[in-house]
């Protein structure tokens, strides 16, 4: 018996590697070109183009630079048809870069975002590798005229996070003069020499964007993240928020930051966040001060 048991086993094996050698014949596919051109993994995903010139760059690498190249550039998106693309880029002979220009149309509103999608016009692979790890062979992402006037580099100090002073672009929005944007101030580095060691690692935000309130003082979007995080836990990010965004009792507590003016400039934001752990507690408000560009904490 078994035997019997064997050689039905051994027969329903053979079927099968019979079956797959018939039938499922493996044929690989297109490898990439050694050319491996490619869009640069660091084109950003939302772009906002300046009002004035109303273009953006795109940037395109390639392995082998030894012979000039066309590269035949496909739209796949141009939501309302609202982007002027080039058919092609170039790249001069002994160049591993080359930038794609593309302009908004002089009618799109300010700030509105539209989808964008191009790619590499090369199906069979003949000039693009999909497989290289520095780019991809398309670009999608979401662009816009930006509604962000830049006016300059401003000073961010951090009571509770920081030592040193990081230094932020400030911008206006043209939209709501109101509103002002920073670039993100909590970089790995000046984190790291406030020696938060594992506490480093939490959510980030390409920007943090303030309000003035009509009656002098400053508010903002609930709450803005820190890049630190409570006992070296992912789950547990340190926030600074609006007090009132996190308990409506704190409500009076939005009282304590305000706008400081030279005159009829803007000298600093002082402010003061209340740092926040969701769901674990937190270490009430601590001061944090914005000055503008020509102005500098330490006077303050």
């Amino acid at each position: 018996m078994k035997n019997k048991f064997l050689i039905a086993i051994s027969v329903i094996i053979a079927m099968f590697v019979t079956s797959c050698k018939d039938n499922d014949v493996y044929t690989s596919g297109p490898q990439g070109s050694d050319i491996g051109v490619r869009f640069a993994i660091y084109n950003p995903s939302v772009i906002e183009a300046d009002q004035q010139t109303r273009t953006f760059e795109l940037i395109l690498l390639r392995s082998d630079s030894v012979a000039a190249l066309d590269v035949p550039i496909a739209v796949v998106t141009n939501e309302d048809n609202i982007c002027t693309i080039p058919s092609s880029a170039h790249f001069n002979a002994g160049e591993g870069t080359t930038a794609v220009t593309v302009k908004i149309s002089d009618s799109a509103p300010i700030g509105q975002e539209y989808n964008f999608e191009i790619k590499i016009d090369d199906p069979e692979l003949s000039i693009s590798n999909p497989y290289l790890l520095s780019g991809i062979s398309f670009y999608y992402g979401k662009v816009s005229v930006s509604q962000w006037e830049n006016l300059g580099d401003g000073e961010f100090y951090d009571s509770f996070t920081f030592y040193s002073i990081a230094t932020v672009s400030v911008q206006q929005s043209t939209i709501n003069p109101n509103q002002y944007r920073i670039s993100y101030p909590y970089t790995v580095d000046i984190l790291t020499e406030a020696e938060w060691g594992d506490w480093i690692g939490g959510p980030t935000q390409t920007n943090i964007i303030y309000t003035v309130t009509d009656d002098g003082h400053v508010t903002w979007n609930k709450f803005w993240y820190t890049n630190t995080i409570y006992d070296a836990t992912v789950s547990y990010p340190i926030k600074a928020y609006l007090p009132s965004a996190l308990d409506a009792s704190l409500k009076p507590d939005d009282a304590l930051s305000v706008v400081i003016k030279d005159g009829d400039n803007i000298a600093y934001f002082d402010l003061y966040p209340y740092f926040w752990i969701d769901g674990l507690g937190g270490f009430e408000e601590n001061e944090v001060i914005l000055a503008f560009p020509g102005y500098y904490v330490m006077d303050f």
